[in-house]
């Protein structure tokens, strides 16, 4: 008999399976919350690009995959400051078979009085969150990004960026459940006063939180009682390692230690049109940094390179970026300078006590500067190009001391060549006395 219940268990899951549909939005159903209350289990919800401006409260249906067409950049959800983006009800009965792919989420806002707010997603059953842009969203209380109370989620390769909460969390929180959170960039976000935690908080999480291969950085708990800008721990159990916490105020962690293959490194962002977090590839020590290879954390696809080198070997920290989204065509327009037809090259090299630095820049360049730095990625001399050496091959001369004139000691050096807010190269040198 048991069996026979077993068999045909199984068939009304194959059923289920063979029967999903995929609606799109607009083109079936006008709104996103209109396609999810029109799903049943295991149907897709596609979304075309464009901006979407909904407070969404989840049905009561699992194994829903929420997915955009084309990427987290051109496929936007905003709460217009109303109330929550995304609302997962805790009376839902959910795992995190269901899932939310490829959205920038933004201006969420929540303002009430419920024990865990949340302000661009509040999740209550413990969803699968990956590949989103989740950013400018506030909350008076918990979980300003992300709050996850209940179930087992998974929270996957998401840029999480200037988050804003009153209370503590100003990126994540998890509380009562556990939790992955893996290959995440979770930086600029904010707790304004109340607990701490300005990047990630475990307030009793049960079970044991994985946190791993992310970039956790430039995030602020200034305002709090216990700070903890990086990572606040209470009462939580976790699994912590190979991430870069770097820059937090004001200190990077409390309640917990950083894993013996962490590091606190500046994270050498680029910014250009496409996007504002891919990593410096000569320089970022988030490049393989990661705890498995790129084809096993499944990225082998996706890239930290403004130039759309997919990732490969060890994996890469923090989030990444899908070429598919992109026009690649765009890459070498004026938001990323053409890096083959610029000269940058220092001799000798290694040398003692001065090098010198040639460079050339193409033409109507303004605002540019060659920046030396330790292999800690602290600033030690700058030197601020002159518009009149446009196109011209040109060259500084270092000579080994940082701004105020002091020698600095052996080791590697980088030199960067920055334009306005567009990083250009970088190359590697060495001092030896």
């Amino acid at each position: 008999m048991g069996k026979i219940i077993i068999f045909f268990g199984f068939l009304f899951i194959c059923i289920q399976s063979l029967f999903a549909v995929i609606i799109n939005v607009p083109a079936d159903q006008p709104s996103i919350q209109e396609g999810l209350n029109a799903t049943s289990v295991n149907d897709t919800v596609l979304v075309a690009e464009g901006t979407y401006f909904e407070n969404i409260e989840w049905p009561d249906t699992d194994c829903i995959v929420l997915i955009s067409e084309a990427g987290a950049t051109n496929t936007i959800i905003d709460g217009s400051e109303q109330d929550r983006v995304i609302y997962i009800p805790e009376a839902c009965t959910l795992t995190n078979e269901t899932v939310i792919d490829g959205f920038t989420i933004q201006n969420g806002h929540y303002s009430g009085n419920g024990p865990h707010p949340g302000g661009g997603i509040a999740d209550y059953c413990g969803l699968t969150i990956r590949n989103n842009i989740i950013q400018n969203n506030f909350a008076q209380g918990l979980g300003a990004g992300i709050i996850e109370v209940g179930g087992f989620p998974i929270i996957f390769n998401n840029l999480i960026i200037n988050n804003t909460s009153d209370d503590a969390a100003g990126g994540i929180c998890v509380s009562f459940c556990e939790a992955i959170i893996r290959n995440n960039t979770i930086v600029g976000n904010s707790v304004d006063n109340g607990s701490g935690g300005g990047g990630i908080v475990l307030f009793w999480a049960s079970g044991t939180t994985v946190i791993e291969d992310n970039i956790i950085a430039n995030n602020s708990a200034d305002g709090s009682e216990l700070g903890g800008g990086g990572i606040y721990v209470l009462n939580s159990n976790y699994s912590l390692d190979h991430n870069d916490l770097w820059g937090n105020t004001p200190d990077n962690y409390i309640g917990c230690s950083a894993g013996p293959n962490s590091i606190s490194e500046e994270p050498w962002f680029i910014y250009n049109d496409n996007g504002d977090y891919f990593l410096g590839q000569a320089i970022s020590l988030c490049i393989n940094a990661g705890s498995q290879t790129a084809i096993e954390a499944g990225l082998d696809n996706y890239t930290t390179s403004y130039e759309f080198i997919l990732d490969s070997d060890q994996v890469d920290l923090g989030y990444h970026y899908n070429p598919d989204h992109f026009d690649q065509n765009d890459v070498d327009d004026d938001s990323v300078l053409p890096s083959e037809n610029l000269l940058l090259s220092n001799y000798p090299n290694p040398f003692n006590p001065s090098t010198t630095i040639s460079f050339s820049l193409p033409e109507n360049i303004e605002d540019a500067e060659i920046i030396i730095y330790n292999s800690k990625g602290q600033r030690i001399r700058e030197f601020y190009l002159p518009s009149t050496i446009n196109s011209q091959p040109s060259s500084i001369h270092w000579n080994g001391k940082n701004d105020i004139g002091k020698s600095v000691s052996s080791g590697v050096y980088f030199y960067q060549l920055k334009v306005g807010t567009k990083f250009i190269q970088t190359r590697k040198m060495i001092l030896m006395k």
